[in-house]
C-alpha cells in the first residue's frame, strides 16, 4: 500500500466506522494518536466508551 494511503487511513479511517470512531475520541487522542495507540490507551477508552450505558452513549453522541 502507498505511504499516502497508509497516512490517509490512520488520519481518516479505512471506512465509514472508523471515521465516525475517531469523531467520538478526545481531541488530545487524535492529535497525539500514535502515543496513545502505541500505549494500549486508544483501545482501552474504545472499550470503556462501548461499555456506556445506552443512555450515556446517546448522550456522548449527541455531544459530538
Amino acid at each position: 500500500m502507498e505511504k499516502e494511503n497508509l497516512f490517509f487511513e490512520e488520519a481518516f479511517g479505512k471506512n465509514e466506522q472508523e471515521f465516525e470512531k475517531l469523531l467520538f475520541m478526545p481531541e488530545v487522542m487524535i492529535i497525539y494518536r500514535f502515543y496513545y495507540k502505541d500505549n494500549g490507551i486508544t483501545e482501552k477508552w474504545w472499550q470503556c466508551f462501548n461499555n456506556l450505558s445506552p443512555e450515556k452513549l446517546a448522550v456522548a453522541k449527541k455531544n459530538y
